[in-house]
């Protein structure tokens, strides 16, 4: 059963969200939702970065609408997990699971290095992801499905057990 309080409180939930869209349709400001992601192999016995790559992308529509989900505590997804694959198949934006073989998906550690940006970290030691990596994506699940966002590289990067990987992904938010 709702109590009073509750219905009030959804009521007034409700009036803030179409108050907002309704100031931001006014003001001619869409927020965009972007992603960034530094990819390093690195060198298990000298730490020397192999290879480097920094790379941009948008976020895919189900991703943005996971996004808004989560705001307004609407069934929420966690994006949870990095996931590498050997997918070179470019992102569309009604993508939802990550394409091709999946090499490894890790949980990464989140933190948020500024107030509009939530970032996703993890390494990969060794023994783990070796294979060739052509993409990297965020997403609910170690399996790449429930996608939030996901980036072809520019150059594919061949990981083995002489190498470690770091993979720094941040989801922005600016208007």
């Amino acid at each position: 059963m709702i109590t009073p309080r509750q219905q009030f409180i959804g009521e007034m939930r409700g009036a803030l969200d179409d108050a907002f869209a309704d100031w931001l349709q006014e003001k001619g400001d869409q927020p965009q939702i972007t992603g960034r992601a530094i990819i390093e192999l690195v060198d298990v016995e000298t730490k020397e970065i192999k290879q480097r790559e920094v790379q941009e992308n948008l976020i895919v529509d189900q991703g943005r609408t996971y996004i808004q989900k989560n705001i307004q505590n609407d069934s929420p997804v966690d994006p949870a997990y990095i996931v590498t694959s050997d997918s070179a198949t470019a992102v569309g934006a009604s993508d939802v699971t990550v394409n091709a073989t999946v090499l490894l998906g890790k949980s990464a550690t989140k933190s948020r290095p500024a107030n509009t940006t939530c970032r996703f970290a993890v390494t990969y030691s060794s023994s783990e992801s070796n294979g060739t990596i052509r993409s990297v994506a965020i997403a609910n699940a170690a399996n790449g499905t429930l996608m939030f966002s996901r980036l072809v590289l520019s150059s594919a990067v061949t990981k083995d057990s002489s190498s470690e990987l770091n993979v720094q992904y941040d989801l922005t938010i600016t208007w």
